[in-house]
């Protein structure tokens, strides 16, 4: 009988997308995690917090993977750069590092390994810093997206990954020249705040301004920010006379600063994030209860909206990076020598765990990830195994990968072979 070869490729399209953040990658060996794109679990700063999810071996059974042991490494790293007077200066640092073997074969011989789901989890510390992405970030073409912050070399960074190491023999025929086979994925970490841990009580703003020509009244709900929120900002301009003064356009954008630290030495920049436009035919024009008129625009800028190419970092002070945010109102006026109307106010963008995020905790929590918290690693790893030429606990493997699977369409309709639901 012919031996029956796992079809690879409906895992790996349903499974791995090289845009979650993969460096080096393969379709016969990936992360998996409830959430795609997040293996962060527990509101990091608020409670004890995991990095959690499953590495998943995929090889056909007439070509498996040769191994011994495997390796999976979480590390953070801080990186500082930028170029002054010809100069580079930079700095570099590995902040956290945790390494845990996850699969390792008896008597450290290579075995013939096919279809492999191993779970993992590292536990976070309690002083760990949130991923920050750096203001100037190369984007498709190698145009620095959102336009050049500073003089463009300017980089600062936090970034996490998991990376998983596959020993392996040397084979010059197949060029596997490196005994290490490496698969890693960037990381992201955020760090959780509980409103009621803020000493501070965030008040309104306004800005009240006028002159003969046009008087305005400009409000600003609040100024510390969850980083999901929608700003909302109510503008209300009086004129006297239209042929004298009219309002052409309005930008409002949302500025990220970052002052980069090393040592004695410290290098400011900033770039814009967010940012909306209205123009002057899109005011609705509206009656005080005086029976006054005035002209009246609502704009809004979704911070989880970042229409430059950028990420939106929140505002935090750390060893190498300082983050703050400013709101900024730029106000085209039509028909008048006046200036423009120029105004900008310091806000705060944090994050807060919300009765949503509180939710979708618990849907994650009814995955197949926190169902399997009793086994040990040499359970897991036994029942989970199938190798080329051997038999042992095939039926058990089967049957768990029967109800995994399901979680993401996936059903097997019998020994060696499955449909898929796609």
């Amino acid at each position: 009988m012919a031996t029956s070869i796992p079809n690879v490729s409906n895992d790996f399209t349903l499974l791995y997308n090289p845009s979650w953040g993969y460096n080096r990658c393969s379709t016969k060996a990936y992360f998996k995690s409830p959430n795609p794109t997040n293996f962060q679990h527990g509101f990091y700063g608020i409670e004890n917090s995991t990095i959690r999810g499953s590495f998943h071996l995929c090889y056909p059974v007439n070509s498996p993977l040769y191994t011994n042991k495997i390796e999976l490494i979480f590390e953070g790293k801080q990186s500082i750069s930028w170029k002054e007077n010809n100069n580079i200066i930079n700095d570099e640092k590995i902040i956290y590092k945790q390494s845990k073997i996850i699969w390792k074969s008896k008597n450290n011989n290579y075995e013939e390994l096919s279809t492999l789901d191993l779970l993992f989890e590292f536990h976070l510390p309690d002083n760990l810093p949130s991923t920050i992405t750096s203001l100037n970030v190369k984007s498709y073409g190698e145009k620095i997206a959102g336009g050049v912050a500073g003089n463009g070399t300017e980089v600062g960074h936090i970034t996490y990954g998991l990376r998983a190491e596959i020993f392996r023999p040397i084979n010059i025929f197949k060029l596997q020249l490196n005994q290490k086979k490496i698969v890693d994925i960037w990381c992201r970490i955020q760090r959780w705040q509980s409103l009621e841990s803020l000493n501070t009580f965030d008040r309104p703003f306004r800005w009240v301004d006028s002159n003969d020509d046009i008087r305005y009244d400009v409000e600003l709900e609040k100024t510390m920010f969850n980083y999901k929120d929608t700003i909302n900002i109510p503008m209300k301009f009086f004129i006297n006379d239209l042929d004298k003064v009219k309002i052409k356009k309005i930008c409002v954008r949302i500025k990220e600063y970052h002052e980069l630290k090393i040592n004695d030495k410290s290098k400011k920049i900033g770039g814009f994030v967010v940012t909306d436009t209205a123009f002057g035919e899109q005011a609705k024009k509206l009656k005080t209860n005086n029976d006054d008129d005035y002209y009246f625009f609502k704009m809004r800028l979704n911070l989880t909206k970042t229409n430059l190419g950028r990420k939106l970092n929140c505002s935090v002070n750390n060893e190498m990076i300082n983050i703050r945010h400013k709101l900024k109102i730029k106000i085209y006026l039509e028909n008048s020598n006046l200036p423009s109307i120029d105004l900008e106010k310091e806000i705060t963008i944090l994050n807060f765990a919300t009765e949503q995020d509180t939710s979708e905790q618990h849907r994650l929590s009814n995955t197949w990830f926190y169902h399997n918290e009793s086994k040990t690693e040499e359970t897991l790893v036994e029942t989970n195994v199938a190798c080329h030429g051997r038999t042992k606990n095939r039926n058990k493997y089967v049957t768990s990968q029967k109800k995994r699977f399901t979680l993401f369409g996936v059903k097997f309709s019998g020994r060696g072979t499955r449909d898929t639901d796609l």
